[in-house]
């Protein structure tokens, strides 16, 4: 493949996730301003919160997922609480996320 194709496929792709990350972003302050019951996209949190903890986005990114994400230690610490009914504790998908919760609190609290 030559360079200036080579180019050109990165800058569409480059693109494309300017264009996904901001309609992500959109989605998260949309939602945050609707009532419970008119929510549409329930599962985005989660699926963010999963794709950083498994390595889809990676680590030196968390602090911008997070600062989306929750609202503060509060909003953070009721996630851990969900998750926590919801997942067993042994499970490595419960602590994958447990760790991307934490590092949130503890990059908070400092």
């Amino acid at each position: 493949m030559l360079k200036r194709e080579r180019d050109a496929k990165q800058k569409k792709l480059d693109k494309l996730a300017f264009v996904l990350g901001y309609g992500v972003f959109n989605t998260i302050q949309d939602e945050a301003s609707r009532s419970r019951e008119d929510k549409r996209f329930n599962s985005l949190r989660s699926m963010l919160i999963k794709m950083c903890s498994f390595g889809l986005i990676d680590e030196r990114d968390w602090s911008l997922v997070q600062d989306i994400i929750f609202a503060g230690e509060k909003n953070a610490k009721s996630w851990l609480e969900l998750l926590t009914k919801s997942l067993d504790p042994k499970n490595e998908e419960f602590i994958q996320i447990e760790r991307f919760i934490q590092d949130y609190l503890e990059r908070f609290s400092s």
